[in-house]
């Protein structure tokens, strides 16, 4: 049996297209990865990572990748406040097999809401709203803390990733 040649590929410059194409940034958000840490626990690696080979849906296809160790291990990112009065904060995370359970404070204030950082497979988690905070000294500081593991998680278990933080009017 004959088989029909393969058709011809096109350039690799335009195959490569596709892999070049700009990162997707949510509007307005502040990217974690470029912000500033202001605080965290002694043994917590943090860096930023670059996530266009794992997938799409996160803002600029990167997250601040962090390597917690423990139960309370935690840490601090500060974000830039453009203007005075209370705003919602919206954290857009990470979910992957090896993630951790977190709570969240802001500017020392608990969140009402965590994050079980558990997905079978590495995916953005969507908005995640902390609530109403007012800024101190023209930023807000964002605290994500472990609290826990869900049993389904493997490796590492305490790892956790942090995305993008958009503020909302009240």
């Amino acid at each position: 049996m004959k088989t029909a040649p393969f058709p011809k590929l096109p350039a690799l410059a335009e195959r490569l297209r596709a892999a070049r194409r700009p990162a997707a940034k949510i509007a307005g958000a502040h990217e974690c990865e470029s912000l500033a840490i202001v605080d965290r626990t002694p043994v917590t690696v943090a860096a930023a990572q670059d996530l266009r080979g794992i997938g799409t849906g996160w803002s600029g296809d990167a997250q601040l990748f962090v390597q917690a160790k423990r139960v309370g291990d935690f840490l601090e990112i500060a974000i830039p406040a453009k203007e005075p009065g209370a705003r919602k904060v919206v954290l857009h995370a990470t979910r992957a097999p090896d993630y951790a359970m977190l709570r969240f404070t802001v500017n020392g204030k608990a969140a009402e809401v965590t994050c079980d950082g558990y997905a079978a497979k590495p995916a953005p988690t969507g908005p995640i709203h902390l609530g109403a905070h007012e800024p101190k000294d023209g930023k807000f500081v964002l605290r994500a803390e472990v609290v826990g593991t869900n049993p389904a998680s493997t490796g590492s278990r305490y790892f956790f990733g942090l995305d993008a933080v958009l503020f909302e009017k009240p």
